[in-house]
């Protein structure tokens, strides 16, 4: 495989993802820069892709040079796993990456900075997820600041890394656990007055995997993960 063949490899992915109704060239061009005219030609086979031009969209779509080789990036896409867990007792997982895993490309395609985080126990929130379950986050910060109380957060309490659901009132946001064990939901206060909401709402959970014990993560260890920790306040 010739740096030709990847290039046609990654235009062919992208494509296939316009023509499902993944992307449009619009929404492309605003998220990688590039003109759409650009965009267009190159989709249409008109026009080639530089070198910087494909290293942006291989990171922006978060395609992996080696699903390229293997043919496969039209379907999946491999999401970057942070070092440490979710969970009473944990910190705060820092941004550090210590793998990946796959994901079908449909299901992250509409995610902003997306990562995947281990599960610690907590008994508050059972039976919604338990200890080695997989959680899937989006960093976006429209939706961190929303704080839709039927959804789930990953949220910074302390230094404490926790699930939670959340809600706003006036300068207050409430925290709150799922009553999990014959517990009863408890929300905990805390006042925005000194804070910023992105202080604490880390980010959305997309998908928890209960079923995803076979998968383990590829890659080592790797230096801190620059684009994910640029959405973090």
């Amino acid at each position: 495989m010739d740096f030709s063949g990847l290039q046609e490899r990654l235009v062919a992915a992208i494509r296939e993802r316009v023509r499902r109704g993944e992307l449009t060239e619009r929404r492309l061009a605003h998220r990688t820069g590039l003109s759409q005219p650009h965009i267009h030609n190159v989709l249409k086979g008109l026009r080639v892709l530089s070198t910087s031009s494909a290293d942006h969209l291989l990171d922006e779509l978060r395609i992996d040079v080696r699903d390229l080789c293997d043919g496969g990036s039209a379907d999946y896409c491999r999401i970057p796993a942070l070092a440490g867990h979710l969970g009473p007792g944990h910190c705060y997982p820092a941004l550090r990456l210590c793998g990946t895993l796959p994901f079908l490309a449909s299901h992250v395609a509409r995610l902003h900075a997306p990562a995947v985080v281990r599960a610690a126990a907590d008994a508050d929130m059972e039976p919604l997820f338990g200890a080695g379950d997989f959680i899937l986050l989006d960093h976006e910060e429209r939706k961190r600041c929303m704080a839709e109380p039927d959804s789930f957060f990953a949220v910074n309490v302390d230094g404490e890394g926790l699930i939670r659901h959340v809600r706003r009132s006036g300068g207050s946001l409430f925290i709150g656990t799922q009553g999990g064990s014959g517990r009863a939901a408890v929300w905990d206060c805390i006042s925005l007055a000194d804070r910023h909401i992105l202080d604490i709402v880390k980010a959305k959970v997309v998908w928890i995997g209960h079923h995803m014990e076979p998968l383990t993560l590829e890659n080592g260890p790797t230096e801190e993960a620059g684009e994910i920790s640029q959405d973090h306040r």
